[in-house]
Formats: C-alpha cells, structure tokens, sequence
C-alpha cells in the first residue's frame, strides 16, 4: 500500500504593487517545501505587467 503524502496549498494576494514582496517571499522560501503557492494579484486589466518575467 502506498503512503499518501499531504501537500500544503498556500494561497497569497496582494495587488499589483506587491510584485516585488511575492519575489522576497518565495526567494526566501527553501525549495523543498512541500507546500504549493497560488499567487493572486490584483490588476489593471488594461495595465502591462511584469509578473511573468
């Protein structure tokens, strides 16, 4: 029998403005975790954005 591991889901929002906050987190964040990170920013829509870079 398989043993299950349980993966934390961590979500996060900011507005556009916190670009830069997200960047410090997870740069600080060790990459074994465990935990999966859902970013939820607040946008212009007509905006252009660096969050994909």
């Amino acid at each position: 029998m398989k043993t299950v591991r349980a993966i934390f889901i961590v979500g996060i929002g900011g507005s556009a403005g916190a670009l830069n906050a997200y960047k410090e987190l997870l740069d600080a964040m060790p990459a074994d975790t465990g935990m999966a990170f859902v970013i939820i920013s607040h946008m212009n829509p007509t905006a252009h954005s660096q969050l994909a870079n």
